[in-house]
């Protein structure tokens, strides 16, 4: 896995956030990008260094996202 892509609000109890945390403790080095359907949240998530992409979103959107 190269890139992991998840929403913010996932069925379950676990967020994205969450997801991420458990992801980066395994593996630091590993791209993660976030995305919502609300206005509200963020460019980046509260620890400020996961992007979050507004859905719907344009590929573009995905690249720069991953540049960064």
């Amino acid at each position: 896995v190269a890139i992991v892509v998840s929403d913010v609000m996932m069925p379950g109890g676990l967020s994205g956030r969450q997801l991420a945390e458990k992801i980066l403790g395994l593996n630091p080095q590993m791209r993660i990008v976030l995305m919502s359907g609300y206005a509200d949240e963020p460019e980046y998530d509260s620890a400020g260094d996961l992007p979050v992409l507004a859905k719907p979103f344009v590929k573009q959107d995905l690249v720069q996202a991953l540049q960064l």
